[in-house]
């Protein structure tokens, strides 16, 4: 049974973040590790704001030493369950967005470098604000050394607040070279908007 066949007897719908070939990988430290499977260690974004869904499903061969030393793949879905029991019409009741890594199987390809970056945001009704503007290129769907020429960004999640004001995103960057990157800014406004605050965003792959 393939994994579209498996997902359709769950009563899952699928979507597809990016697939991520032949990287090194870095910015695991905000995940908590909270069970095993045959396959996986399971682990979760630390939750910060109430609607939380990012899942981390790990290979176990990546976690006997340091995973930083390891080339691996990089899978990105979100999952969403089409209905929790029999006779239930409602869609999209519950979504996952997870994060499947496991040894590489692109060795052809030279390797990449990726880290996951997280970000507060917020949006009131008064105009304070938080937000991250970024000043390089989406990635693509499939994402490996012979088509990335330069470094790029992905969304993965987001944490919302139960006031949906305020919360936490989570994305994936890749270079195709390791360096210091400033990828961005930070912009911080205050409620009466007389307060404006601008800091780069700068990042080590």
């Amino acid at each position: 049974m393939n994994i579209n066949q498996e997902a359709k007897k769950q009563n899952i719908k699928r979507h597809s973040i990016i697939h991520v070939q032949n990287a090194i990988l870095s910015g695991l430290e905000n995940i908590l590790p909270v069970r095993e499977t045959n396959k996986y260690v399971i682990a979760y974004e630390q939750k910060v704001f109430r609607v939380h869904y990012l899942l981390y499903k790990i290979a176990k061969e990546l976690v006997k030493d340091k995973i930083a030393d390891k080339r691996v793949d990089i899978n990105i879905r979100e999952d969403y369950r089409l209905h929790i029991k029999n006779g239930d019409n409602n869609t999209d009741i519950m979504k996952n967005v997870v994060v499947r890594i496991i040894p590489t199987r692109y060795e052809q390809y030279n390797t990449i470098y990726a880290t996951f970056i997280t970000f507060n945001w917020r949006y009131t009704r008064k105009g304070g604000t938080d937000e991250t503007k970024f000043n390089i290129s989406q990635c693509p769907m499939i994402a490996n050394y012979n088509n990335l020429s330069d470094i790029c960004y992905k969304k993965v999640a987001s944490q919302v607040s139960g006031y949906g004001t305020h919360g936490l995103r989570t994305y994936i960057v890749l270079s195709p070279k390791a360096g210091v990157y400033t990828i961005g800014e930070h912009i911080s406004i205050s409620n009466t908007g007389k307060s404006v605050n601008e800091l780069p965003i700068t990042i080590v792959l």
